[in-house]
């Protein structure tokens, strides 16, 4: 990848990191280029961070990009998304929570046929307790119309926001869900952008 000023950033991991990844997010720099191994800024995160004193410098960068339409579901080589490398690592519960939030897939399998759950060590119970407060994804939740895991997963700060083969999340949720649940979803939607913004760190949002 590139040594562009986010990856900078986020390799050097410190107070600074946020306010100069907002920068160069603003400033128009691309937040989908990948490395010649496939790797997303959602990898490079996943593999930078080392548990919850990276918290601060790492996760509003998460949010930012995510914010700024950063892809989601991106593969490396070995068909890895950053989920899939953060849940390897040991203390990695707050990035997981925050990976699967702003929309990457816990059910996709990487090139040995391993979803996430197949991943976690016995011993990462923070870890597998976040993964199962938020399994499937909301994505998948919503296409299944499962009203009542969608309504827990928006609860649970999960992105409205998301696209997937240019189609908006919210319009399937539209096409799936009861009225009534689609409509309260679409009311939280604004509220869901300030939550956002406020873990981005971005005021001007």
């Amino acid at each position: 990848m590139d040594i562009t000023n986010i990856f900078q950033a986020i390799i050097e991991c410190n107070d600074n990191t946020p306010s100069t990844t907002l920068k160069a997010i603003k400033n128009g720099e691309d937040v989908n280029i990948v490395s010649e191994t496939g790797e997303s800024f959602l990898h490079v995160i996943a593999k930078r961070y080392s548990g919850e004193h990276d918290v601060p410098y790492l996760l509003p960068v998460l949010f930012q990009l995510s914010n700024a339409g950063i892809k989601t579901n991106v593969k490396n080589q070995d068909g890895e998304t950053a989920l899939h490398l953060a849940v390897k690592k040991t203390r990695m519960q707050i990035l997981v929570r925050a990976l699967i939030m702003i929309g990457v897939d816990p059910k996709i399998q990487n090139t040995n046929g391993e979803e996430i759950k197949d991943l976690i060590d016995e011993v990462e119970r923070g870890t597998q307790i976040c993964v199962d407060l938020l399994y499937p994804g909301l994505w998948n939740a919503v296409d299944k119309g499962d009203d009542d895991l969608v309504l827990r997963l928006v609860n649970s700060w999960c992105n409205l926001e998301e696209i997937k083969n240019g189609k908006p999340l919210l319009n399937l949720v539209h096409l799936n869900l009861i009225e009534k649940t689609a409509n309260m979803i679409e009311k939280s939607s604004k509220t869901m952008k300030l939550v956002y913004a406020s873990l981005a760190k971005d005021k001007k949002r």
